[in-house]
């Protein structure tokens, strides 16, 4: 009987033990998955964009990151993306935008509305942008 009893023991020490395992392995899983799993925003980061100066006319290609590092203070990442050109010194080195209809690259300024349209095409940015993205997006 004594034998028995201490079975008994040694198997309820066993799942304990083993529930206690399994519940640090879920937080573990749940830890990676919410805070340390990297993020599509650093992986945004790696997006590159065509920036073309206003003032000579420079054309560059920075990653995000590398605009982020140009700036000195967040607030100048805003929209349009104006940092300093590397060719000419002046703070004009701007964000390009491909035209979706026939790919031409402009510059959108979005305080004055005249620029949303492709000097090419005269295709809206804004209007055409949503149309396409529908038309590329495969039906199920």
């Amino acid at each position: 009987m004594a034998d028995i009893l201490e079975f008994l023991k040694l198997r309820w020490r066993l799942i304990a033990l083993l529930t206690v395992v399994l519940a640090l392995a879920v937080v573990c899983v749940l830890m990676y998955r919410d805070y340390l799993k990297p993020t599509p925003s650093g992986a945004y980061l790696d997006k590159t964009l065509k920036l073309k100066c206003t003032n000579c006319g420079h054309v560059a290609r920075h990653s995000l990151g590398e605009i982020r590092s140009m700036v000195s203070r967040p607030e100048d990442l805003g929209s349009p993306i104006v940092v300093n050109c590397p060719q000419c010194g002046q703070k004009t080195l701007t964000q390009e935008y491909a035209c979706p209809n026939c790919g031409e690259f402009f510059i959108i300024n979005l305080g004055q509305s005249g620029t949303y349209n492709c000097p090419r095409c005269r295709t809206n940015y804004f209007e055409t942008l949503p149309q396409k993205s529908a038309q590329d997006t495969p039906s199920k």
